[in-house]
């Protein structure tokens, strides 16, 4: 890939967040920031102004991270995701390519408008109200309950929960009454069991994180069919200029799941009182890998 006026030949990784250069490039330096490698350990290093980088007869403008120790040139996910790549996996080799539609994309991405967007307090008044979310998650009323498929000859699966401290229990309580209170969640149980995972906000409160992983391994995989937004926004008028998105809080959560397969999704929890018991989701599981597809199924279905 050309780099400036540099060729430099890249290791692609897409384990790599960012795209690094193990050389000192001629372009100042932008930021700096920490990176954490495969060891586990953060390590300071600097980040470059944009450069123009150049792959087959694609052009983008990018920041570098400069890591002088790295053994040879990564090209990471946050490149690969701006130039739309695809890898492609053989018996005989690995290949990757750029997608034609790639070139009026990255023009967008990189001309900036000419259009001003309006300032948020201008635009606040204008919302309807009914799109901003209060009180408890309602469920979707026209979709039939999800019943999850297992993989032939996969079993349950049953991993011991994590001790976890008294202060992210306490941080986590309140979650878990309120999930409970609003039938998110409900005492089963199951011979299904996974761990979940305290995660501190930076706020200081937590969020609740179940290891789906195992109950993802035995479940069959749903094959979403995805638009391309750039597809859909081009076949618009010229004369819509601004777009609108709503963040769906707790979509997953509106969608049912029938109840021999709400205790695939058990837990162990042990509340204020030191009692354990089991928990399970009556709705889609965040962490549950066919919770996206089968919420765009039903959000389609209802539009």
């Amino acid at each position: 890939m050309r780099v400036g006026n540099s060729e430099i030949d890249f290791l692609v990784d897409s384990g790599a967040t960012r795209t690094a250069v193990n050389q000192p490039l001629q372009l100042p330096m932008a930021e700096s920031l920490t990176v954490v490698g495969a060891t586990g350990k953060g390590t300071k290093c600097s980040a470059y102004a944009p450069a123009e980088c150049a792959l087959g007869n694609r052009t983008i403008s990018h920041k570098l991270v400069y890591l002088p120790d790295c053994p040879t040139p990564l090209l990471g996910r946050d490149l690969l995701c701006r130039l739309g790549a695809i890898l492609h996996f053989t018996q005989d080799e690995i290949t990757l390519t750029l997608p034609p539609e790639n070139a009026w994309i990255m023009t967008l991405a990189v001309e900036p408008s000419a259009m001003q967007a309006p300032e948020w307090s201008q635009c606040e008044d204008q919302i309807y109200l009914l799109v901003w979310a209060s009180g408890v998650p309602e469920k979707a009323t026209h979709q039939t309950p999800v019943s999850v498929q297992l993989l032939p000859g996969k079993g349950q699966v049953q991993i011991k929960q994590y001790p976890i401290k008294r202060e992210a229990r306490e941080g986590l309580q309140g979650t878990i009454d309120r999930f409970l209170e609003y039938g998110v969640l409900r005492e089963c149980q199951s011979a299904w069991n996974t761990p979940i995972l305290p995660v501190q906000k930076p706020d200081g409160t937590y969020r609740l994180v179940q290891d789906l992983r195992a109950v993802n391994e035995r479940v069959k995989t749903l094959h979403p069919l995805v638009p391309n937004p750039y597809t859909l926004l081009a076949s618009l008028v010229e004369q819509y200029t601004h777009f609108s998105v709503l963040d769906l809080k707790d979509a997953f959560f509106t969608i049912p799941v029938d109840t021999p397969s709400q205790e695939i999704f058990s837990f162990e929890w042990e509340d204020k009182r030191r009692v354990k018991k089991q928990l399970c989701w009556t709705v889609l599981a965040q962490g549950f890998k066919n919770s996206p597809t089968l919420f765009g199924q039903a959000l389609a279905r209802d539009l």
